[in-house]
């Protein structure tokens, strides 16, 4: 006969409420729980039978790792998760380390961080020397000698001494001829100069001393920061542009300032030809000639605007100086002489003004003036009154239905009292 000890289910174990006696067996036979308890006399249950499992392999092979004395070479154990780590001291390490990536921070003899690789940053205090090969992302305080290939994105504060070229190596700046070759997208500030120590521009007065063969693209700064050519607002400080006698603008230039554009000669009355603005063009066309173009629009020059009823959009303006100050002889000025439609030209008048005071002379518009000469058409008494509120000697009109005096098509004419009728 087999040897028969207590068994029953694990549940049945632990609605037990007698502890095992002290050596006595209990087998669970519940299914893929099978366990086997001994009694102590006092735990309810008894206490299992566990014999040397895996857990007990692992601890006791560990130790071997993290209780030894290791040359170069520290383990620890973590029994959670059973695995071992490794700290290796490579301090007194001489040979080759092959390996496809190293992970963690590098320190120098005297314990000075050199890789940083928490906050990604390399730290050296007497500075890099060797090749660079990718991409560096923040400041850089020093000289750099050596060639750099790749993006250059920042401000560049302080001077470049040499050539520039582009990715395709073609030439950008040549600091031989002192020209701009390439396209500079960007700020400069501080000076430029050659490979020779040639000064090509000037940052502290804001002169370029050399000439400029390209197209110059952002805002062109002074070693103050001022701003030179605002290429946003499109405008220019032109007391920070010196152009030289020996000087020359090739292409368009537009100067434009508060006051507008000034023109500015002087002359001792010896050739009288000189004090002139001379408009010259040679062309075999009988369609073309040279003309002098006044333009004008609200808005600004980069955001253009409809212009409005009553503008003036240009004046010709003659003055002669009397002795204190120049006082105006004849004006003739252009206005909008009514509402302006998008793709059509503008209504207009043009009015002649002579002396200093505003009294119009002379007034042609868009539908007055015309070949043969027409007057003025009113339609009332009312009507004449808009249009000339204060008449003077000698002002024609003609009247469609007027009462003061009667008049039904008539041509009037204001004799220094009052409108009379021409027949």
């Amino acid at each position: 006969m087999p040897l028969q000890i207590r068994r029953g289910t694990d549940a049945e174990r632990l609605a037990m409420t007698q502890p095992l006696a002290q050596g006595e067996l209990l087998f669970v036979t519940t299914a893929g729980a099978e366990r086997l308890y001994i009694g102590n006399g006092s735990t309810l249950g008894g206490i299992q039978i566990t014999g040397y499992t895996n857990e007990d392999a692992q601890d006791a092979s560990a130790t071997l790792f993290s209780n030894g004395v290791h040359s170069g070479i520290t383990f620890t154990y973590n029994d959670a998760t059973a695995s071992l780590s490794a700290s290796v001291d490579l301090s007194n390490y001489n040979g080759v380390i092959n390996a496809s990536a190293l992970q963690g921070s590098i320190f120098a003899d005297d314990s000075s961080v050199m890789i940083d690789t928490i906050d990604e940053k390399i730290y050296a205090s007497n500075g890099f020397f060797g090749n660079l090969t990718g991409n560096v992302t923040g400041n850089i305080t020093g000289n750099v000698t050596g060639n750099v290939t790749g993006n250059l994105t920042g401000n560049v504060d302080g001077d470049v001494t040499g050539s520039i070229f582009a990715d395709d190596s073609s030439l950008l700046v040549n600091a031989i001829d002192k020209s701009f070759v390439g396209r500079l997208d960007g700020d400069v500030t501080g000076s430029v100069f050659s490979d020779s120590s040639t000064l090509l521009v000037d940052g502290v007065d804001g002169r370029i001393v050399a000439p400029v063969f390209a197209n110059v693209t952002g805002n062109v700064l002074a070693t103050d920061t001022s701003v030179i050519i605002d290429n946003t607002a499109k405008t220019a400080a032109l007391t920070g542009i010196a152009l030289s006698g020996a000087s020359a603008i090739t292409g368009n230039a537009l100067f434009l300032t508060d006051a507008g554009t000034s023109f500015v000669s002087s002359h001792d009355g010896t050739n009288p030809l000189t004090p002139t603005v001379n408009v010259a063009a040679f062309i075999n066309s009988a369609t073309f000639a040279p003309s002098i173009l006044i333009q004008k629009s609200r808005g600004s020059i980069v955001s253009q605007t409809i212009v409005q009823n009553g503008d003036l959009t240009g004046a010709i303006t003659y003055t002669a100086w009397d002795g204190t100050q120049f006082q105006r002889m004849v004006s003739i000025n252009v206005e909008v002489d009514g509402v302006v439609t998008p793709g059509s030209p503008p209504p207009a008048r043009m009015d002649l003004l002579v002396n200093t005071s505003n009294t119009i002379k002379f007034r042609p518009t868009s539908t007055d003036f015309q070949l043969p000469p027409k007057l003025p058409v009113v339609a009332d008494d009312t009507a004449r009154t808009a249009l000339v509120p204060t008449p003077t000697t000698g002002m024609m009109i003609f009247m469609t239905a007027g009462t003061s005096p009667a008049a039904t098509n008539k041509v009037q004419v204001y004799d220094s009292a009052a409108w009379v009728n021409l027949h």
